[in-house]
């Protein structure tokens, strides 16, 4: 309920432009280790295991207590998702002025008919029984709500059965 209560705010001051994106120097690899440090105890008591690829200088001009919240909500998003293999990989890369986060689990994935409509409040896929009840179905709402406040690109490719990659670019600071 706390979780809930804590979204919806967030929310309503995305929504009612209560709330400012302070624009500063983001070190996205800094920032990405910090939040995978959260799960520590996830990847000791569960045998999650998390990958990280690295690739350039991943600095970029964003609010980092916001870019917190988003890569937090897509780990979180992956590891609710994922089956049996306990695998993450993340990726960072800057190329062509350019930086990409990618998320990737090995999970469930998503049908090809509902990959527009899970970046919408409350949205959640109904006919399959074998998805986690978890979370307040506004993680990915929120992750979208901040990333168009930032004016990233963002999006995920995915698999039913073989999993997804959530990601978002940025330009490079």
């Amino acid at each position: 309920l706390t979780e809930l209560v804590n979204d919806l705010l967030d929310l309503s001051k995305m929504e009612s432009n209560l709330e400012s994106v302070n624009f500063l120097p983001v070190d996205l690899e800094k920032t990405v280790t910090n939040v995978s440090n959260r799960f520590n105890v996830l990847k000791e008591k569960n045998d999650f295991i998390f990958e990280f690829k690295i690739i350039g200088d991943c600095t970029i001009l964003g609010d980092e207590k916001k870019l917190e919240q988003v890569i937090y909500n897509l780990i979180n998003n992956a590891i609710n998702y994922s089956k049996e293999e306990k695998y993450l990989k993340i990726i960072l890369e800057e190329k062509d002025g350019k930086v990409r986060f990618d998320c990737i689990d090995h999970g469930l994935g998503i049908e090809e008919d509902d990959i527009d409509e899970i970046w919408e409040r409350f949205y959640r896929v109904r006919d399959n029984h074998t998805r986690p009840s978890v979370g307040t179905g506004l993680g990915l709402y929120i992750v979208k709500n901040i990333l168009e406040l930032h004016n990233f690109q963002y999006g995920v490719n995915s698999e039913l059965g073989k999993g997804s990659d959530f990601y978002f670019i940025a330009k490079k600071y």
